[in-house]
């Protein structure tokens, strides 16, 4: 795709990419274990783990119900609290090098910053915070007033989801496509990543790997 556009993206997933391993499960466990462990959460949780594989429960709705057994409804003091703790204590340590340095050189040549992810808005907004990140594209669990109400608002922002919320949010014409980057570690990122003239997989899977050698798109392990 190709734009005159001025402003030039630099498109980074997170789980995987930016911060090693997966964001969301530590979410859960670190509010489990805030709010206070039960067998009956543990059941539950158990439940909906084991029928996802199945089909019976997409992933979006997985979220969505493992947040309402970790969290408090409407309760937005003790989110903020909740997160504020997530991301200091655990989120922070496990963001890469790598990653962050990469980011700071797009913020130098004057790049647009922006986080593209399947994770939830409930962490991710803190975290884009402290890396001054301008958009943040992410599954939505909080409503207008920042509240969560145990709602999923949207799709789940994955796959082709990324690729469709990133050519929803700028006009076409606003964007110069083809000096944008992209930063993606699973097959699961290719649609949004075919968008930019700068693919690059980050510590692929197999299948995004074969991927990027015949596209000719760069391959990097970050640490």
């Amino acid at each position: 795709m190709t734009s005159q556009g001025h402003i030039r993206l630099a498109i980074f997933d997170i789980d995987k990419t930016f911060v090693h391993g997966d964001s969301f499960k530590w979410f859960c466990w670190f509010a489990m274990r805030a709010n206070g462990i039960t067998w009956r959460c543990l059941l539950r949780f158990a439940f909906d783990a084991l029928t996802h594989p199945t089909g019976l429960l997409d992933a979006g709705l997985l979220k969505k119900s493992c947040l309402r057994i970790c969290l408090v409804a409407n309760d937005k003091a003790a989110l903020t609290s909740l997160v504020k703790h997530f991301v200091d204590g655990v989120l922070l340590k496990r963001v890469r090098s790598a990653a962050v340095d990469r980011l700071r050189w797009h913020q130098q040549q004057n790049h647009t910053i922006m986080f593209l992810s399947a994770s939830p808005d409930l962490y991710l907004i803190d975290l884009g915070s402290r890396f001054g990140v301008d958009c943040l594209i992410c599954t939505k669990f909080l409503n207008q007033e920042g509240n969560f109400t145990g709602n999923l608002y949207g799709a789940n922002c994955k796959g082709e989801e990324k690729r469709k919320r990133l050519l929803e949010t700028y006009p076409a014409s606003e964007i110069d496509w083809e000096q944008s980057y992209g930063y993606g570690n699973s097959v699961e990122d290719v649609p949004f990543l075919e968008v930019v003239g700068n693919a690059v997989a980050v510590n692929p899977d197999p299948k995004l790997r074969r991927i990027a050698v015949q596209r000719n798109w760069a391959i990097e392990a970050w640490s």
